[in-house]
């Protein structure tokens, strides 16, 4: 679930931090701490589906309101939920009770969750799908739950305060969060079985790049300046955008102490980044640069890609 840029954009955020705070922790408790975040970003991603079972019970407590009204009326509920095949298999999942246990995973209080569930039931997504309603139309199942998901809880304001109250990084958690949901949706769809997404694609391998990621870009950042320095015409090393500067040195440290990843992969992948967490010509300045640095590190021997 956790790819490779989510962990580069989250060392990024927590090396920003600490030279900006001069260096105040060790290395090690920084690669703790990125740890910890990223456990929390899965954490999150339970959440998401989480709330879609709460979804689901909500609606069963409306069907037995429904049921026990003294008064009775013709209206009667649409079993959207109690009957969609994706939210079947998650509630009948032993593998998603047992993850929301280890990662300790609940609302607190709920009655925010049944404020989002009872105002999208208002909204034109669910009102069109109820108009037309085809529990076997797996197609339209599937599409209701996929705009439930990146139309209305991605752009939800009670489920920006929860997560801005809960992460330092709730944007990006947010959007990790659903994005997870969203593709494992996809993966029920494709195959029809329910299957949680795993925190890392390879936990050993990663755990270990997040490790050396952080270590060699802090051993070496005043290291680095120089090679920029020389590679940098017009431009006053003082005077560059410090978010910039770092990204910079994490390609560097990935070109020189990460034989195993291409460097066309490194630098798309900061480059990718910089348009998000930098200036608006951040990308174009920092491919500018890195040309020339890496044509000197590469006649000096410095690059060995596997």
């Amino acid at each position: 679930m956790i790819s490779r840029r989510a962990i580069r954009i989250r060392v990024f955020q927590f090396l920003f931090s600490y030279f900006k705070q001069n260096g105040s922790t060790s290395p090690q408790y920084l690669v703790k701490q990125c740890l910890q975040s990223l456990d929390k970003s899965y954490y999150f991603y339970l959440l998401i589906l989480s709330l879609l079972d709460e979804f689901r019970i909500n609606e069963i407590n409306d069907i037995e309101n429904q049921k026990n009204k003294f008064i009775k009326t013709n209206t009667t509920i649409t079993p959207v939920f109690t009957s969609h095949p994706f939210l079947i298999a998650l509630s009948n999942s032993k593998e998603f009770y047992n993850a929301l246990n280890q990662f300790k995973v609940n609302f607190k209080d709920k009655d925010w969750t049944v404020s989002v569930y009872k105002a999208f039931k208002k909204t034109d997504i669910y009102q069109n799908y109820i108009q037309n309603f085809n529990p076997s139309d797996k197609e339209k199942a599937f599409h209701f739950l996929e705009e439930l998901l990146l139309e209305y809880l991605y752009n939800n304001e009670i489920l920006e305060h929860f997560f801005e109250e809960e992460s330092q990084f709730a944007q990006d958690d947010l959007y990790l969060a659903i994005n997870g949901a969203h593709k494992t949706l996809e993966e029920f769809n494709k195959h029809n079985s329910f299957t949680l997404l795993p925190k890392f694609k390879d936990e050993i391998s990663d755990k270990k790049f997040i490790e050396e990621l952080i270590n060699y870009t802090i051993q070496n950042y005043s290291n680095f300046d120089s090679y920029i320095a020389q590679n940098s015409e017009n431009w006053d090393i003082e005077r560059i955008n410090f978010a910039d500067l770092l990204l910079l040195k994490m390609s560097m440290t990935e070109l020189i102490y990460f034989p195993e990843i291409p460097l066309k992969t490194s630098v798309d992948e900061y480059i990718e980044i910089s348009k998000e967490y930098s200036t608006p010509q951040s990308y174009v300045f920092i491919n500018g640069i890195l040309a020339p640095i890496i044509k000197y590190l590469t006649e000096k021997g410095m690059i060995k890609k596997s």
